[in-house]
């Protein structure tokens, strides 16, 4: 699956910073070098994101992902994942140092890497600027996840913190409200 070729695939890389795109995301215009230039000015940091965009099938601007915030460890363990994937590039020896991601996981392994890095003690940094697109599209995969989707984060989150955080209720919710209509 994508986790075990995501592994596979950084254990083959030779950089020392990595990220990954999904085949419908794109990067921004300067974006690789904006976060590269980051990493390397902040030795400290373990990982970097920054903001990004829905965008529709033919690349279009939908909007801004306006649930991307500035980092703060206990929004992202107890509110929702706000770091859009797309948009985040960490070190090797982050990714490293967490094992990797995790391949029993199919809709939420970044933010289980992103919450292990965490956990870990890793800095994590917020970059204002705008470094991905997300392409929203009705068939792609976090979009047709439903309830496998919602439980994979809620174990996802009980790894690192008690109970459900407050936007997966809130999906919850609204998924209980689909189905009774």
């Amino acid at each position: 699956g994508q986790s075990d070729a995501l592994n596979k695939g950084f254990h083959k890389a030779k950089g020392q910073i990595f990220g990954w795109l999904n085949s419908d995301d794109t990067y921004a215009p300067g974006a690789v070098t904006a976060a590269v230039e980051f990493l390397w000015s902040n030795p400290d940091v373990a990982a970097v994101y920054g903001d990004a965009r829905f965008i529709d099938a033919f690349g279009h601007d939908i909007a801004k992902c306006v649930h991307v915030e500035k980092f703060d460890r206990k929004r992202l363990l107890h509110y929702t994942d706000f770091i859009v994937q797309p948009a985040c590039f960490f070190r090797r020896s982050a990714f490293e140092a967490v094992g990797g991601v995790d391949m029993s996981l199919h809709w939420c392994m970044d933010y289980d890497l992103w919450l292990k890095m965490v956990n870990k003690g890793l800095k994590i940094a917020y970059l204002p600027k705008h470094l991905a697109n997300f392409r929203w599209l009705a068939d792609n995969k976090t979009a047709t996840g439903d309830w496998g989707r919602l439980k994979e984060i809620e174990k996802v989150v009980a790894r690192y913190a008690d109970g459900t955080h407050g936007y997966i209720r809130l999906e919850m919710l609204n998924l209980h409200l689909q189905e009774a209509r």
